[in-house]
């Protein structure tokens, strides 16, 4: 596959309403917590977890009161991997690549806004057929 927008996998997002039992959980596993942050431009507590070498980043993510759509996911679901991100240089054609050019219909979930656990980075999220809820990144 080619790469026009640099799509670099980056992490894959948990949702849990009990992020110390998660952290316990991956601790396991040999992650280490990295910093944490309330956003309230995402409605969320947000904690990127670190693995050993040449496993994938994890980041909790913990719905605030007020983010009825994370909440009623958690409430269907419970606690599981529910996005997986990319980086990319630029929105448009991170969705441009995520279409394959064959015009797949990929849906905005969430507007590009920049994130507090990625010291002001802009992210976006898609529903992207075959991948479910993709969250994108913007790298400069």
């Amino acid at each position: 596959m080619s790469s026009k927008a640099e799509l670099l996998f980056h992490h894959v997002g948990l949702l849990t309403d009990d992020p110390t039992r998660s952290l316990n959980q991956l601790s396991r596993l040999g992650y280490q917590a990295c910093k944490a942050v309330e956003d309230p431009l995402q409605q969320a507590r947000l904690q990127m977890c670190e693995g050993p070498a040449g496993s994938a980043s994890i980041e909790l993510v913990t719905p605030l009161a007020g983010n009825e759509g994370l909440l009623r996911l958690f409430k269907r679901r419970g606690d599981h991997m529910y996005h997986v991100c990319f980086t990319a240089p630029d929105f448009e054609s991170a969705r441009v690549e995520l279409g394959g050019g064959q015009g797949e219909r990929i849906t905005v979930v969430s507007s590009p806004k920049p994130a507090l656990l990625f010291d002001g980075a802009r992210v976006a999220f898609f529903l992207v057929p075959g991948l479910g809820l993709v969250e994108i990144l913007e790298r400069p």
